[in-house]
This record gives structure tokens, C-alpha cells and sequence, in this order.
């Protein structure tokens, strides 16, 4: 009878039920949609301290708070734009200048560094011409890069501006060797770039002191106990800001590497010279392990860089632990 009475009351009330069923799966939804920022807000506090925890373990990684993969989008190209030739005219030594003029020498080596301190970098050549050398410095030209600045603008209003990459005309220099190397940098701490060449098979090394004006004085040369083989420049030792050189030579005694580097500027310095089990063909100066820092014996901190691995020979590495 009860059970009877009961399922009489609740149907006779289901049409009600019905009618405020909408309205309850309404109130529940709201109710849920206002947890969501709050369960969201812990999981990504969460996530983002043991991003930042792992990002503190592993600093190489780029990002500590969002990384993101887009597998299949990239591009792994370089588009380059059809080369042509380089249009200019020379100053310099009239043999050397007609002999480029004309294509009669052997190009042989690239350098750049900003030579005429005007912020853009300049382009040294190397090249070999009856049985000497020539060096060519084509300037940097500020108007390709930045069209619209107001100096370009106002070399447009003087009709002396130039789009073309490099300004002509371009700078010779005389090298008594070919110029088989050719190395930038600060060689004698003056604050302007300098210019080093070395010949393949020959026993000099070239120093060009650079003005800061684009200009170089009269070449010094370094005799060198060999002959040359491979040439570097890099940060030797305690990094100090200076460019250091590092040449391999050989002579009938054996190969040997030779350091340039010193305070007073790398070919200032006498070099250390290191015997090698081979010939030294190519050569390269990084840190090539992660020990930067070492203490020598008289307490003093020293940094040790283990440079250059060279192709030829056994294929050393050799470790650096000047003071």
C-alpha cells in the first residue's frame, strides 16, 4: 500500500521533475565550467615549477616556460640569390691593380672584420700573382643594408648613392707571398683590426697593422722556424678580448704548432711552440669540453681550452694549460 502511495506521489510530480530538469543540467554546467580555471591554474603552477626545476638542472635549453614542437613545418633551407660578379675598380700598385683588372690572379683566401670602423663589415682577398701575393679590401657599403636611413636618404637627395654591396673603388696592398691564409683581428691591441697572411710552404707570417680608416701599414714579417702548413686565429688561454694566432709549421726536425698570444697583443709576443707527431693540416681553437676553469698550483685561477684538433698526424687534441 505504501509502495503503491509513493510511486502515485512521485508520478504525479514527474511532469514538475521534468519541467526543472533544463534548468538544473543549466546550474551543474555553470557549476563545472567554474572549476575549470581553478583545476587549470594548479596543474600549470605545477607544471611550471618543475619546468623551471629542470630548466635550472639543464641551462642549455632555450626556454624555462613554453616549448613548442611543430613537427613537418620547417624549412630547413637557405635561399641565396644568384651571385655575379663583383664590379669595381682599384687603387693600389698599377701592376697589381691591371693584373685583377685583367683576372690574372689566383684568388685564394677570404677574410672580414670591419676595417673602417663604419659598422659594417669589409671583405679582405687573397690572392696569388707571379710568384708573390695581393690583398684587396672591398668596403662595406651601410646604404645596402639600410636604404632608408636618413643618411642614405640624403646621399639619394646628392646623387651619390650606392645599393651595390661594396664601395668601389676597392683597396690593393702588395704581399712579398701568396696569400694562402689570411686571419682578422686585433694582433697588436690598438683597437683597430688588423690583417695576418701566411703562404702555403713558406716560412713568414705577414702582419698588416690596420688605421681604422681601411688602410694598412707596410706589412712586418715574422720569420717562422718552418714553413707554414695550416693557420687559425681564436681566443687562446684566459680570454682577454685580444685575437690570438696559431700556425702550424714543419721543417726537417718535425712539425710543431706555434701560439701568438700575450697582452701586449698575439704577434707581440713570443710563441709557444708545442712538438707535433704529425703534419699539421688544418687546424681549429675552441672549448671543446666543459672544464673552463682550473686551479694551478699557485692558487691562481687558469683556463684551460683544449684546442686545436687537427686533421693529419694522429689526429690530436691538445690541451691548453698556459698561466
Amino acid at each position: 500500500m505504501v509502495g503503491a502511495l509513493s510511486h502515485r506521489y512521485f508520478t504525479a510530480r514527474l511532469p514538475t521533475w521534468r519541467k526543472i530538469q533544463p534548468c538544473f543540467v543549466i546550474v551543474l554546467t555553470l557549476f563545472a565550467s567554474s572549476l575549470v580555471p581553478f583545476f587549470a591554474h594548479a596543474f600549470l603552477s605545477e607544471t611550471l615549477e618543475k619546468v623551471d626545476a629542470h630548466s635550472y638542472a639543464e641551462p642549455a635549453r632555450l626556454s624555462t616556460r613554453v616549448t613548442v614542437q611543430a613537427a613537418g613545418r620547417g624549412n630547413p633551407k637557405i635561399n641565396l640569390s644568384d651571385g655575379h660578379e663583383l664590379l669595381t675598380s682599384y687603387v693600389g700598385p698599377q701592376e697589381l691593380s691591371n693584373a685583377l683588372q685583367q683576372n690574372l690572379a689566383e684568388p685564394l683566401s677570404l677574410a672580414s672584420a670591419d676595417f673602417d670602423e663604419d659598422g659594417v663589415p669589409d671583405l679582405v682577398s687573397g690572392y696569388a700573382y707571379d710568384g708573390r701575393g695581393i690583398i684587396t679590401l672591398h668596403r662595406g657599403n651601410v646604404d645596402s643594408i639600410y636604404p632608408n636611413a636618413p643618411e642614405a636618404k640624403q646621399r639619394k637627395a646628392d646623387g651619390t648613392f650606392t645599393a651595390a654591396p661594396f664601395l668601389s673603388p676597392g683597396r690593393v696592398f702588395d704581399a712579398r707571398v701568396a696569400a694562402d691564409f689570411l686571419a682578422a683581428g686585433d694582433f697588436d691591441a690598438d683597437g683597430h683590426f688588423d690583417l695576418a697572411a701566411a703562404g702555403r710552404g713558406n716560412g713568414v707570417l705577414l702582419f698588416f697593422a690596420g688605421d681604422g680608416h681601411g688602410g694598412f701599414a707596410e706589412a712586418r714579417e715574422i720569420s717562422l722556424p718552418g714553413t707554414v702548413t695550416a693557420l687559425t686565429t681564436g681566443e687562446v688561454n684566459r680570454a682577454d678580448g685580444l685575437t690570438d694566432v696559431v700556425v702550424g709549421v714543419t721543417n726537417e726536425l718535425g712539425s710543431t704548432v706555434l701560439v701568438f698570444e700575450g697582452p701586449n697583443g698575439s704577434l707581440k709576443a713570443q710563441p709557444e711552440i708545442l712538438t707535433m707527431p704529425g703534419t699539421v693540416t688544418a687546424l681549429a681553437v675552441g672549448q671543446l669540453d666543459q672544464d673552463e676553469l682550473g686551479s694551478g698550483a699557485d692558487g691562481q685561477l687558469r683556463q684551460r681550452i683544449p684546442w686545436p684538433r687537427f686533421a693529419g698526424g694522429t689526429g690530436e687534441v691538445i690541451q691548453n694549460n698556459f698561466t
